[in-house]
């Protein structure tokens, strides 16, 4: 009976891992579908506006969007240091996307109100729309790679194991989180945390061995080894 007990919990935990794994995969795959959207379009009212024309109903949809995608590309959407054309400031942690098509909707303006649109002109304007494609098309990369890592932890049980383990060592995090007293970015970098990491990797090592032991030989060993340990210390 207890043998069944130890293998119930196990199972338990690992159908945990292996949810928080699958709905972690549909998530990396909904911004991905979301980020190669924004990109299309993106690259699209940018075809528009190099032929001279801007496409209202675009750009008013990657505008609506754009705070949305940077919020999502996170430290992919920011650069450290950014100096707009023709300006003497200097920013430092720049938002790309958002702050970026304001700036080539600006150059672009300040083009069409020359006689003749100069050189330098174009080339600042080919810049801000470069520099944000590149953030596009580095972040839907890193979502790809995610995918691929997470597609094999889909066929890996101790994985799931650890996943579950680790789940419910963040639980009383997320507890907080729901309640409301820390915001989600607060609550991201407490739960990824290194040592938050290392705790579910020793509990789960710690886990796995006593789970085969318990299974091999039932609890009385199990105890025995408890008990020499805690004479030790």
């Amino acid at each position: 009976m207890e043998k069944w007990i130890t293998i119930l919990i196990i199972v338990c935990i690992c159908v945990i891992g292996i949810i928080k794994i699958i709905l972690e995969h549909r998530r990396l795959s909904s911004k991905r579908d979301f980020s190669i959207e924004f990109t299309n379009k993106y690259r699209e009212f940018c075809d528009e506006l190099f032929e001279k024309n801007i496409d209202g109903e675009l750009y008013q949809w990657l505008r609506m969007k754009s705070a949305k995608m940077q919020n999502m590309m996170g430290r992919y959407g920011v650069t450290s240091m950014f100096q707009p054309p023709f300006s003497t400031i200097m920013y430092q942690n720049y938002p790309i996307i958002y702050n970026g098509l304001s700036e080539i909707m600006k150059e672009y303006s300040l083009s069409r109100n020359l006689f003749s649109r100069s050189f330098s002109f174009d080339d600042n304007l080919g810049q801000l729309i470069r520099m944000i494609d590149d953030s596009l098309v580095t972040y839907i990369g890193v979502l790809e790679n995610s995918e691929e890592n997470m597609n094999s932890k889909i066929k890996n049980p101790i994985v799931w194991l650890r996943e579950g383990i680790r789940f419910l060592v963040v639980l009383p995090i997320s507890f907080v989180y729901w309640s409301g007293l820390i915001k989600y970015h607060t609550y991201n970098r407490l739960s990824d945390n290194f040592f938050v990491k290392i705790i579910a990797m020793f509990i789960t090592l710690i886990g796995l061995i006593s789970s085969v032991i318990t299974i091999i030989l039932g609890y009385e060993p199990l105890i025995d080894i408890y008990i020499k340990i805690k004479d030790i210390f």
